[in-house]
């Protein structure tokens, strides 16, 4: 699993060792722990702070930023190495055109407790929790799912796994499976990928005690039947765009539109592409 540790600082790859980076593919120990950088009121957003209890003891932490019009709400699920800080930006946005938003920290991340991330194994829970929660406590029916690479990951598996019925789906810079894109970040490491993604994933699965070959996008975007857009950036590395149109493809609905981004890799779209952000996510909510 990724293993996150309070104080330690990310090494520049340039800078490191073979040895650095081979044990922080193996074992992640160059991650520091996700924290929250800021908050809504940095938006000049109102917002509440909500604490969620999982039924396995992990505690979720949560801001709800409610609007008086809105009758949806968007849930945002930030990427790995990343926390609910991070998508203040598409929040924003989000409230601005009227949805209440709830953002909430993966276990392991900003405020919620562990040090540890599975790309989207254990996620789930903590997605399912929060849909629980949302319609309980804050009285949402009608929800819209957003989530970044490992936070589009995870809301692909919890549709494919769980009973949650989002309204609509959106997924930036999903990977095609864990193994496609642990390979292309060897390659970008200057390491064979063959055959050495295969012994990390089967690696990690037993460190992990979870199945890291059964991470896989391509199989859990088959259970899709609400719309769905899906963004990419042309240029990404690290979860190339040919495989997420191959994705894109097998989706068996018609309410679907996949959007390339231009000059932009895997990273957040609505800092450098404000306006065509903007123009795509709007038309299709």
């Amino acid at each position: 699993m990724g293993l996150y540790r309070r104080g330690v600082k990310k090494k520049d790859p340039k800078v490191m060792s073979k040895v650095e980076k081979i044990n922080e593919v193996l074992f992640g120990i160059q991650n520091p722990r996700p924290e929250i950088t800021s908050t809504p009121s940095d938006y000049g957003l109102e917002f509440q702070i909500h604490n969620i209890q999982l039924v396995d003891k992990v505690n979720i932490h949560g801001w709800y930023i409610p609007n008086e019009q809105a009758s949806e709400i968007v849930i945002l699920l930030h990427s790995f190495r990343r926390s609910k800080s991070d998508l203040l930006d598409e929040a924003s946005a989000f409230h601005h055109k009227n949805f209440a938003v709830f953002m909430f920290d993966f276990r392991g991340s900003g405020g919620s407790s562990e040090s540890y991330a599975t790309f989207g194994v254990d996620e789930t829970k903590d997605l399912y929790g929060v849909i629980k929660y949302v319609k309980k406590e804050l009285g949402y029916e009608k929800y819209i799912l957003f989530g970044q690479s490992m936070g589009g990951t995870t809301i692909l598996r919890t549709v494919a796994k769980t009973d949650i019925t989002p309204l609509k789906i959106i997924v930036e810079s999903i990977f095609y499976s864990l193994l496609e894109t642990t390979k292309s970040r060897l390659k970008i490491k200057h390491f064979p990928s063959f055959p050495l993604g295969l012994l990390i994933i089967f690696w990690w699965s037993v460190i992990a005690r979870r199945n890291g070959f059964g991470i896989n996008n391509a199989n859990y975007s088959k259970n899709i039947e609400c719309p769905i857009l899906m963004m990419h950036g042309e240029l990404d590395v690290k979860a190339r765009i040919g495989t997420a149109i191959i994705m894109f493809n097998q989706l068996e609905i018609s309410d679907k539109e996949f959007v390339s981004m231009p000059g932009l890799g895997h990273e957040a779209f609505i800092l450098k592409h404000n306006g065509l952000w903007m123009e795509k996510v709007l038309k299709f909510l």
